[in-house]
């Protein structure tokens, strides 16, 4: 009976105290959560130009890098402004517009969504 204490003590010393957590630590907060895509003019008219915004929750990150994902696009455009435009050369139709947002302090992508918007014959 007088070795169980014993172990005890040695189990405390070799893991720690953080070996008896019951409580698990909170997760890493978001630094930029976006809150939706605003897109303008929704639908849009072959061959005008279109202005996607990404509303973003207050943030405390700073140095933000927006990654745009447009349709027929083979990669990612980048940008430090949350609003992109650009001239719409796309068949009526509907399509997919994607954003991601990190801190370029760090590694990793905060948040991204996507939305889509809708292309129509200039005559519409």
């Amino acid at each position: 009976m007088k070795l169980f204490p014993a172990i005890v003590l040695l189990i405390s010393i070799l893991y720690g105290c953080d070996g008896f957590k019951s409580v698990p630590d909170p997760p890493t907060p978001i630094e930029a959560e976006i809150i939706r895509i605003d897109i303008d003019p929704n639908p849009v008219k072959m061959n005008e130009v279109i202005m996607i915004t990404c509303v973003l929750e207050d943030s405390v990150a700073q140095n933000l890098l927006f990654g745009w994902i447009l349709p027929n696009s083979q990669k990612t455009i980048s940008t430090t402004e949350n609003t992109y435009s650009f001239i719409v050369d796309l068949e009526p139709g509907e399509y997919d517009v994607a954003v991601s947002v990190n801190d370029t302090t760090k590694n990793f992508i905060s948040s991204n969504k996507s939305s889509y918007f809708k292309v129509i014959n200039n005559d519409q």
